[in-house]
């Protein structure tokens, strides 16, 4: 059975409980825990350089020779190669009309509730640049899962993936089969270890609006610094090519079945699913023959899992992604 262990690597609750335990921070752990899919789900690392951290993958293992008496064996030697994962600062700031905040009856609580409604906002970013952004297009940002795995040939070589067969041009969706860890794949924050995620109260302070004429507002400045690192290949699997309706195409556990297979382990291992695959899964689980599904325990709640293995509803999936071929 899968599981999701936190005692032994770290996730992004308990790097910021240990990195700045106040009160405002204390707020932002809540409200990524409550809805940061990904960003909470990942093992988080500090990079190894301050702007990028490198990765060593293996490239090839010796399996070594037997030996015969009087006869000697060949050196070996293992390969590997070594990758760099740039950094991206994913960043916002707010500000507030002092002269409204006056008028609140809880200006704190009016303030809080905004601020969390930008977090919210900005993890679902940080799981559409995991799941589909490309560098070569914006070079501020990284490189996502779809970026590194772009073809079926790509998907392949791990193997880290296959199609379910779909040809509706632009009615196409994804399972993303994640398996989190350090020999896996996780995030990484920038070295130093004290801002992967950035709330900053910058207080009053006398802005301008568009006519250059100033006012005074309350600013905060947010922030999440993150690269995305993939250590094993086959910890990361993708059914691509799903169609999320009609009757050919679509949703196979068979497939999901397969990939399963690919990974080394499925500790912390977790699917993602757009809502329409969600749905079927739901279906299924009631039918009492189907020993597939089941609804375990995972971050605390009731949660649906696939032959042991949770699986999370991410809306960041697209129903409209392009055709892998």
């Amino acid at each position: 059975m899968a599981t999701i262990d936190s005692s032994t690597e770290y996730s992004l609750l308990d790097l910021l409980k240990g990195h700045d335990p106040d009160g405002n921070t204390a707020r932002i752990i809540n409200t990524l825990w409550s809805h940061g899919d990904m960003i909470k789900d990942a093992k988080w690392f500090e990079a190894n350089d301050f702007t990028s951290h490198q990765v060593t993958q293996s490239l090839t293992e010796p399996a070594g020779e037997f030996g015969i008496i009087n006869t000697g064996v060949a050196y070996v030697a293992a390969k590997t190669k070594q990758i760099k994962e740039d950094l991206a600062m994913l960043e916002a700031y707010s500000r507030i009309d002092e002269r409204l905040l006056r008028r609140m009856r809880d200006p704190e609580q009016f303030r809080s509730q905004r601020n969390m409604m930008i977090i919210r906002g900005m993890t679902k970013t940080f799981n559409s640049t995991l799941l589909y952004e490309d560098k070569a297009i914006e070079p501020e940002k990284i490189n996502g899962f779809l970026a590194r795995f772009p073809t079926l040939a790509s998907l392949a070589v791990a193997p880290s993936g296959k199609s379910a067969g779909g040809t509706s041009v632009g009615l196409v969706t994804s399972i993303y089969v994640i398996r989190w860890g350090m020999d896996g794949v996780y995030c990484v924050y920038p070295r130093g270890g004290r801002n992967a995620i950035i709330e900053e109260d910058l207080g009053r302070q006398l802005v301008q609006d568009s006519t250059t004429t100033a006012y005074t507002a309350v600013v905060s400045h947010f922030g999440i610094n993150f690269g995305l690192c993939i250590a094993d290949p086959t910890s990361f699997q993708r059914i691509c090519n799903i169609e999320p309706t009609g009757a050919a195409n679509i949703f196979n556990e068979d497939d999901l079945i397969q990939v399963l297979e690919e990974l080394a382990n499925l500790e912390n291992t977790v699917i993602y699913v757009p809502k329409q695959v969600k749905v079927q899964m739901n279906i299924a689980l009631k039918n009492k023959n189907n020993v597939n599904y089941t609804v375990e325990n995972a971050w605390g709640v009731p949660t649906l899992h696939f032959q042991g293995t949770p699986v999370r509803k991410l809306d960041q999936i697209l129903v409209t992604e392009a055709i892998v071929e």
